[in-house]
């Protein structure tokens, strides 16, 4: 899937850099305008109310990538986006931002490491861009452990076709408690999220102002979680 695989592309790349950028006073201090690291260029330097170094925008010299490493007072904490532009109002964003760090064992080990290793993380989806985030108060080796986890469970999901199923949208049967009748019920956590946010007027509100502005095929038009059918 191409979403995949730019998400692929994104995590090595970062890994490519981070991996040697240790934030460290020393390395932002001794960066310079268009010096390379590891294939990246510095873009921009960031500088605190002191004048100090903080910061820097680096820019991969092959693939155009983005990443700025910031030094601030909190805990290590990491914000990904993806650019997923969609076509139509399917969903395939929607449904991988659920797929991808929860289910399969990849999915899975990530999502117990998290809840062990004191972290928090969430992520959403937009028209165009995809975002995760997550930090821990555990301390360095627990956030790059973290790290890693979620990469590998971005560059080599697990998930079977059962688990996209269910997770997506799917016909489940109900027992009546009364009677014990069976009657049939959509599932699926991103279905009933979608249907969920449709029942809400300002969600088709503001889908009616996008299309009045930006028109009717337009990607900003499209709704990146899905209309439920």
């Amino acid at each position: 899937m191409k979403y995949i695989l730019r998400i692929a592309l994104s995590a090595i790349l970062a890994v490519a850099l981070i991996g040697s950028a240790v934030m460290a006073d020393e390395f932002l201090e001794g960066l310079q305008p268009n010096q390379v690291v590891n294939g990246f260029r510095v873009v921009n330097l960031y500088d605190n109310a002191s004048g100090q170094a903080m910061g820097a925008r680096f820019m991969s010299e092959k693939n155009g990538f983005i990443i700025d490493l910031l030094q601030i007072e909190s805990v290590p904490q990491s914000f990904m986006w993806i650019k997923t532009p969609v076509t139509a109002s399917r969903g395939e964003p929607h449904a991988c931002e659920h797929l991808l760090l929860g289910k399969g064992n990849r999915g899975r080990y990530v999502a117990a490491l998290e809840d062990m290793a004191l972290a928090n993380s969430t992520a959403y989806t937009q028209q165009y861009r995809t975002c995760y985030h997550f930090n821990t108060v555990a301390g360095d080796d627990t956030f790059y452990q973290i790290f890693e986890a979620k990469l590998q469970a971005l560059l080599h999901p697990d998930f079977a076709d059962e688990e996209i199923r269910r997770e997506v949208c799917h016909l489940g049967v109900v027992v009546d408690q009364e009677d014990s009748t069976l009657s049939l019920d959509e599932k699926g956590t991103v279905y009933t999220e979608m249907v969920s946010s449709f029942e809400k007027p300002y969600y088709n509100t503001y889908r009616k102002l996008f299309q009045l502005v930006y028109g009717q095929d337009h990607p900003l038009t499209h709704v990146s979680g899905a209309i439920p059918r």
